[in-house]
């Protein structure tokens, strides 16, 4: 996936576009959209990795704007705001239930 940092944080509305099309971020907000970016990307990848890029950038966008609005979320929070989101319903298509075997001794 291609979205970049500014794209995103223009996307959730952190940022906007200066008169000269760029967009400048203060240092703090892009550790953390670059952090989130790379935790939704994670999720995204794990629940629809068949998801063409159009898509999957659209749930990071909707996982993102969505975690950057709570910025106490950790852990299970975190995997509930994956639904919460939308995200994981943009994404529903192309989600693959994977099965495996369980191993006895």
């Amino acid at each position: 996936m291609a979205l970049t940092v500014e794209a995103l944080a223009v996307a959730i509305r952190a940022a906007d576009y200066e008169t000269d099309n760029s967009v400048t971020l203060d240092t703090g907000v892009r550790e953390i959209l670059t952090r989130l970016n790379s935790v939704a990307n994670t999720f995204i990848e794990e629940h629809a990795s068949t998801a063409p890029d159009t898509v999957k950038e659209e749930a990071a966008v909707l996982f993102v704007g969505y975690l950057y609005d709570r910025p106490n979320f950790h852990g299970l929070a975190m995997a509930n705001g994956f639904v919460n989101s939308g995200a994981a319903a943009l994404l529903s298509r192309w989600h693959i239930e994977r099965a495996a075997a369980l191993e006895t001794e």
